[in-house]
């Protein structure tokens, strides 16, 4: 019963504060989007992601994008579940078919990021930071970073698609 109860605890409408409804936050969750979409553009450029046949696609929770990185099929979003429940963050990378790879070698690879956040269970969650009181570039930067060395870790030969 006290799971249930911590449950509906979560799930709870909280009460709304001023600064919720000012478009400050609005703005800020339009920005989300572009800042995937950039962050997907910026590593394709260095080699680490590909979109080749791969979709934007927004859905109830949030948006993303459908990449590989270094050949392991993933989704890159915003993410308002995961946020909610996983993390102090947005943005995550979600791999879910590491097309031919050994599983066990990749898993183990990744394992180094569980001390930041990462879920690697039967569904893998890898939660990308964005650092706080920067301008959008340094964002920018800071993202593409992480999903560089999310390749690097992956593909430790180095970028897959240049």
């Amino acid at each position: 019963m006290y799971g249930l109860t911590e449950r509906m605890d979560a799930d709870a409408f909280l009460p709304l504060h001023a600064d919720e409804l000012g478009p400050a936050f609005a703005r800020r969750m339009l920005q989300l989007p572009q800042l995937i979409d950039d962050a997907t553009d910026r590593a394709r450029s260095a080699g680490w992601v590909s979109t080749e046949r791969l979709a934007r696609t927004p859905w109830a929770t949030g948006y993303g994008r459908y990449i590989q990185i270094a050949g392991v099929y993933s989704r890159f979003d915003v993410n308002f579940d995961y946020w909610a429940n996983l993390g102090d963050t947005p943005l995550w990378l979600n791999p879910y078919n590491l097309n031919g790879l050994d599983e066990d070698e990749v898993l183990r690879r990744l394992r180094t990021l569980e001390d930041k956040g990462a879920i690697l269970g039967d569904d893998w969650y890898i939660p990308i930071s964005i650092p706080t009181g920067v301008e959008y570039d340094a964002v920018l930067e800071a993202v593409v970073d992480q999903l560089e060395r999310i390749g690097q870790l992956i593909d430790p030969n180095g970028p897959t698609y240049k």
